[in-house]
């Protein structure tokens, strides 16, 4: 679980939030959604503690997986955005090569 209360954040006059709060609870899937410059960057980087908030409190839940790709990103070798992307865990990278080899298999059998 994730929550986040009262959080405000703001670089110079810029105000990101102010009193923003929010709850994510297990099993639930969010998007964050919004123009350029909005915060929504910066909301994921104080979840995962990389950017302290300039006030209020953010708590996680011991163990939890956070996700995030920066919009800007680079990969190395061959690999794919979609193969970084599953790469969060062990079991996503493994239901990753699961759905290529079945997509693969219907593709030729098609």
């Amino acid at each position: 679980m994730l929550t986040i209360s009262r959080v405000s954040k703001a670089y110079g006059a810029k105000v990101l939030f102010s009193q923003a709060s929010l709850q994510v609870n297990p099993r639930d899937r969010i998007g964050l959604v919004g123009p350029n410059g909005a915060g929504k960057s910066t909301l994921l980087k104080m979840a995962m503690r990389q950017v302290e908030p300039d006030a209020g409190e953010i708590r996680c839940r011991r163990g939890a997986v956070f996700g995030y790709l920066p919009q800007e990103m680079k990969v190395a070798g061959g690999e794919t955005a979609l193969e970084r992307a599953t790469a969060i865990t062990k079991e996503h990278a493994a239901l990753r090569r699961v759905v290529v080899a079945e997509t693969r298999d219907a593709a030729e059998l098609g």
